[in-house]
């Protein structure tokens, strides 16, 4: 892992700083904007598909545990039903506290 600080202030003063995602997560190399990629359309299908209601994704909510991405509405059901642990990997969620929103993630699917 890289020996990167989980924060550091920038030119201006503001502190900038990783996220339990950022800090685990593998870098990839950024593409061209005008670089075209092509998956299996059943590729791309699972990995903007909700694991619950099986629907694209909507509202998208990250699990800050296993980084697993569920609807807002389905996670929260599962949640409130008493489910407290990861539909996908079952590790333990205490609450909606251990989830947060994915508003990126919401912004790809949008341009797909």
């Amino acid at each position: 892992m890289n020996n990167l600080p989980f924060s550091s202030a920038n030119a201006e003063g503001k502190e900038l700083s990783l996220d339990d995602y950022d800090r685990v997560r593998t870098p990839h190399k950024s593409l061209a904007d005008n670089t075209e990629l092509r998956l299996r359309a059943g590729t791309l299908s699972t990995e903007l598909s909700c694991p619950i209601c099986l629907d694209l994704l909507t509202q998208t909510m990250t699990t800050k545990e296993c980084l697993h991405r569920f609807c807002a509405e389905c996670i929260t059901t599962a949640l409130f039903r008493g489910n407290k642990e990861c539909p996908t990997c079952r590790k333990k969620l205490v609450s909606k506290r251990s989830l947060r929103p994915d508003p990126n993630f919401d912004s790809l699917i949008a341009k797909v």
